[in-house]
């Protein structure tokens, strides 16, 4: 997020996924991606991160509430 915040998107895009490969059972670096993907306004692979993130850990609150958000935001244009 640091990354992010410095606008070094091309360093956290390669930061989260490293993560996603380091840790591909744990749901906190799948849900991270796809807030790299929100920010970047990718939102078609920021809901494949949340899911995901959703797949590895059906109760990961997070990622639920995010991608309903973006469901909803795709309702709502």
């Amino acid at each position: 997020y640091r990354l992010m915040e410095k606008e070094d998107m091309e360093g956290a895009l390669a930061h989260f996924q490293l993560q996603t490969r380091l840790l591909p059972d744990a749901a906190n670096p799948w849900d991270s991606l796809g807030d790299y993907y929100v920010e970047v306004g990718n939102t078609e692979e920021a809901r494949k991160a949340f899911e995901k993130a959703l797949e590895v850990n059906p109760s990961f609150d997070a990622s639920k509430d995010k991608l309903e958000e973006l469901n909803k935001s795709s309702t709502d244009s």
